[in-house]
Order: structure tokens, then sequence, then C-alpha cells
């Protein structure tokens, strides 16, 4: 889900890029929150919840992370910083998803972990190529610190949580909804301060702010 356009708490005022002109008969959603979106668009369509529809590890290598010894593991999961031109070819009204956003998302959780002794289970939303901005890239691939720790695209978000102690998230996405079916405890994080918690865009999930 994008930002609110305002303060409502209907579905029919979150911003909804390209979604008004799908035209699929069927849908199958994770949740009953994800049912009450698809229901405000145009189309009339079937819908049917199934719970999560999970990616699968790959099975041609061992993933194990048993070589963390520690016991106080986080998954954290950010989303992919697109490159200038890229962005702004979308449209997007707001500006939430730069550089510096997406860097300080990282520190502030690194500084607090590391005081905590707390490992990071990283793992970024797909592979950097040429489409990810350079500067956040750059950054991602210059952390050397011992508490942060590069998971393989490999494994699957699911797994990451299964085998974390909790999870927090780039706002708002996807793997806190996973950690939630699995009874983890999860969150997401706004580094900004900027963002307003609604339910319908949490989905009930802890929004926390820088």
């Amino acid at each position: 889900f994008q930002l609110s356009k305002n303060k409502n708490f209907s579905f029919s005022d979150i911003i909804n890029y390209g979604w008004e002109s799908n035209t699929w008969n069927n849908y199958y959603l994770w949740d009953n929150n994800q049912c009450e979106f698809i229901k405000q668009l145009p189309t009339q369509a079937n819908v049917e919840i199934v719970g999560p529809i999970l990616l699968q590890d790959d099975k041609k290598n061992d993933y194990s992370l048993n070589y963390l010894s520690s016991n106080k593991k986080i998954a954290l999961f950010d989303i992919s910083i697109f490159r200038d031109f890229l962005f702004q070819t979308e449209g997007h009204l707001t500006c939430y998803e730069t550089p510096e956003v997406a860097i300080k998302f990282i520190k502030d959780i690194l500084e607090i972990c590391v005081d905590l002794d707390i490992h990071i289970l990283y793992k970024s939303k797909r592979d950097f190529s040429k489409r990810i901005h350079t500067r956040y890239k750059s950054f991602i691939k210059n952390i050397t610190n011992n508490y942060f720790h590069f998971i393989s695209s490999e494994i699957s978000p699911n797994y990451l949580i299964h085998e974390s102690n909790g999870c927090i998230s780039f706002p708002f996405t996807s793997t806190s909804l996973l950690a939630k079916f699995q009874n983890k405890k999860c969150c997401f994080y706004d580094p900004t301060g900027r963002l307003v918690q609604y339910k319908i865009q949490t989905n009930n999930i802890t929004l926390i702010k820088g």
C-alpha cells in the first residue's frame, strides 16, 4: 500500500498506482485487510483468502544460519532504492524512498543493535543491479560490522524470519506481515518520523518513528 492521500481511514483514500487499471477476475489474498482493499477497485473480482504466498528457498545449497552462535538475532528487510531517473519515471507524489532515508534506516538500527548485543540478519529485497541507486549500493557494500550479516538472496524471507527472534521492515513492506503470521515480534521503522500510523496500511503492526 502506498501513502495515504489524506487522514481518512478509508481504503478509497489510498494512492493506488496502476491498481485501478487491473482487469483480473480472480485474486488470491493474504488476509481480510487485502480483501477490503481489492473490493475498492472498479472491477467486481472474485477474492479468496489463502494466507501468505511464499517464495521457496533454493534447495541446491545449505543456507543454514547455525554459524551464528548468538541467541539474539533480528531479520532486517529494506527496500530497493532505485536511481533517481527510474524513480522519477514512476510519477510518485511522495519522495520517501530515497538513499538518505534508507541509509538512516540501516544506520539507526545497527547502532541500537550493537549497543544491545543483537545480531542483524540483513536481506535486501533483490540483488543489486544497475537500477539500484549507487549511493545506497555503496553504503551497503561497505558495511563492516561484526553484528551485521549479509544473507543470500536465495534464502526466502519466511525462512529468515523463522530463524530470527524478530523482524524490522522498511515501511510499509510485507516482511513484517510475514513475521506476524509466524507470531514473531515485528515492526516497521520510519527513520524520518514523518509517517502516520493507520491500521489499514500497517495491518496493526507497530510503526516506530526515529
